[in-house]
Parts: structure tokens; C-alpha cells; sequence
């Protein structure tokens, strides 16, 4: 499968700022989690017709965003949202046809939404035993960084799932690497997981030894600061 089913031929101008991951859903074929969710907190859709969704593969995104991103709360959240702003304006010079839209995440709100069910409905991942997405380009080294509303009329990203990659692998490697055995073919101990990595010895603090043991994709696999930034991140919302 190559790279060039995970981009849209109306999105391309986001590969180059590290959003490489790039997909449109109409709204009428949405999960119904999605619209359950709009209607449950008041997202008036009248005015939309389709869902943007952006994200990035690999080690891309981190190489692009400017260092001063990094001054500020959320600096790959701001970098994401500056970058979808000046597609907005590109588009509304060269078609003199003013976007609409919505930015639905990020947005820090008290509304989350299900970016899984999103990505399984363009093919983006399957489930794995980590209990995150598993990408057959980028493997387990991928993420969601926009969703919006917008009035746009292009092609549907929709496409038919694929093999689950994850339950084809024989040796399973992260099952044995994880070293409070969270990960087991039948279910992912969350609980374990996050108590170990609170802890002062944790092997699991800049990084997750089960997800670094996952062959697929190892060339996309984070380096070493952009892995760390993530993983001490999430420690510290843990904490």
C-alpha cells in the first residue's frame, strides 16, 4: 500500500508541512458516534457538508515545525491550525471562493470526539494490541492533528477496511518487550501500564518499550526528541 492512498489530491499542500495524512468525509457518511456528538453539544452542521481530517506519519512533522512553535502551550496543536489557516486563504485566493469551516479538533473544548472511528472509515489504521492505530505506511508511528467542518465538495476518502496487520504479525514482539506485561493478545491492562510509568524507575518514562518493539514501519519510528517530548507529555497529564 503506498503512501499515496493516505493523501487527497485537493490536500497535497499539507504534505509538505508534515501533515501527510490527509482525508474528507461527507458528513452524510460520518459514524453515527460523530453526529450523536455534534447534536449532543449544539454543532450546527447545516452550513457543512464535509469533515477535513489531517494528520501526520513518521518523523515529518517534527522536522517541519519552526523552533519558536515551541515558546508557546501546545506548539503542535498551533502549528497544525496555523498551517490549515494558510491553506484556507490559498484556496479562497486562487478559487475566489471563500471556505467555510468549522475547526472541531484541536479546539481544548469540553467535547472530544472519536478520531478512531474517523481514520478506520478512510482506512487510515486498524486496531492493535496497544489499543492505538496501527498503519500499514507508518505503523505505529502516526497521529491525528485536525478535524473541521468545512463546505467543501471534494472527493470522499471512504474505502473498504484492510487486513488488520497486527493480528497477521506471528511473533508479537510488544507482548513480550513490555515490562509489566500490559499487553497480552486478548486485552491491553491500562491500568498497569500507567502506574508503572509513574514510577521513579520506569523504563517507560521518554518512551514505550512494546511500542518501539513493533517491526512495521521502523523507519518511520519517532526519534529519540520527538519520542521523548511525546512520552513525557503524556506522563505528566497522567501525573
Amino acid at each position: 500500500m503506498s503512501q499515496l492512498q493516505f493523501t487527497h489530491p485537493e490536500l497535497t499542500w499539507f504534505s509538505s508541512k508534515g501533515l501527510n495524512l490527509q482525508a474528507v468525509i461527507n458528513i452524510t457518511e460520518a459514524p453515527a458516534s460523530f453526529i450523536d456528538n455534534c447534536n449532543q453539544h449544539q454543532i450546527d452542521l447545516s452550513n457543512f457538508s464535509q469533515l477535513i481530517l489531517l494528520g501526520h506519519g513518521g518523523k515529518k512533522l517534527w522536522q517541519q515545525i519552526p523552533k519558536s512553535y515551541f515558546s508557546q502551550t501546545n506548539p503542535i496543536d498551533n502549528y497544525s491550525i496555523d498551517c490549515f489557516k494558510q491553506w484556507k486563504s490559498k484556496q479562497t485566493t486562487q478559487q475566489n471562493d471563500i471556505i467555510q469551516s468549522n475547526l472541531l479538533y484541536p479546539s481544548h473544548t469540553t467535547y472530544h470526539f472519536n478520531l478512531q472511528d474517523l481514520g478506520n472509515k478512510v482506512g487510515w489504521h486498524n486496531s492493535s494490541l496497544l489499543k492505538v492505530g496501527i498503519n500499514r505506511e507508518f505503523g505505529l508511528w502516526f497521529a491525528y492533528r485536525l478535524l473541521v467542518l468545512t463546505n467543501t465538495q471534494f472527493k470522499s476518502s471512504i474505502v473498504n477496511r484492510t487486513e488488520n496487520i497486527c493480528l497477521t504479525c506471528s511473533e508479537k514482539p510488544c507482548i513480550n518487550a513490555c515490562p509489566v506485561n500490559a499487553v497480552t493478545e486478548s486485552n491491553y491492562h491500562w491500568q498497569d501500564c500507567f502506574s508503572y510509568r509513574k514510577q521513579e524507575n520506569s523504563l517507560c518514562k521518554k518512551q514505550c518499550l512494546a511500542r518501539t518493539s513493533c517491526p512495521i514501519a521502523l523507519e518511520n519510528k519517532y526519534d529519540d526528541q520527538q519520542m521523548a517530548y511525546h512520552y513525557q507529555l503524556s506522563l505528566s497529564h497522567l501525573k
